[in-house]
């Protein structure tokens, strides 16, 4: 039986030498395909630590979800757990792009950080607006709306910019304009 290498002897040479150098295109789809599969984590890793990324990547692909410690906390359906890895390794690989190492976390981890916060008590308005807003995100990136729904907001019924008595209500573009602003606020501060 033949071992297949995912990264090339040409390219371990190189980084092996100290030659910074990028892995290929098809590689690092190769890592996606297999996150894709529900590959363990820990192996995905390995893999990334073989590939010499940063340590910093390896242990954020590698570590436990952060899941809102409830007894709601078995709810959550294993393919959003799943769909955080892949989100991992996607938001790791545009940061492998950019020569950078972030501190942020998708949205799809946020959205699974909530998700048992939310069965327990009442959210603050601006929680509420952050898990509306990452809930949409997430199932319109992996397809778990129903059929025929853009968006979670349609679903809901949140489609239309005012009400019967034609005042403004809350729209989800204005939700994700507002947390970006305070992300990118935020961000500034800490830096």
């Amino acid at each position: 039986m033949e071992q297949m290498n995912l990264i090339s002897p040409e390219i371990m040479a190189e980084v092996s030498n100290g030659n910074s150098t990028k892995l290929p295109d098809n590689t690092l789809k190769m890592l996606q395909i297999l996150a894709s599969l529900n590959t363990p984590k820990e192996l995905l890793a390995s893999m990334k630590e073989i590939a010499e990324f940063s340590l910093h990547h390896v242990r954020y692909l590698a570590g436990p979800l952060v899941i809102h410690r409830s007894p709601w906390s078995d709810t959550i359906p294993q393919w959003l757990k799943f769909a955080c890895i892949q989100d991992r390794l996607e938001l790791i690989f545009t940061e492998y792009e950019q020569d950078q190492v972030g501190v942020s976390s998708t949205a799809t981890e946020v959205l699974t950080y909530m998700m048992p916060a939310t069965y327990e008590a009442p959210l603050h308005r601006d929680y509420a607006d952050l898990y509306l807003w990452v809930g949409n995100e997430v199932l319109t990136k992996y397809d778990k709306l129903p059929k025929g729904c853009k968006s979670f907001y349609e679903f809901i019924g949140d489609g239309d910019t005012s009400n019967a008595s034609n005042n403004r209500i809350i729209h989800f573009n204005q939700v994700k304009n507002e947390f970006n602003y305070r992300v990118q606020v935020n961000s500034t501060q800490h830096s």
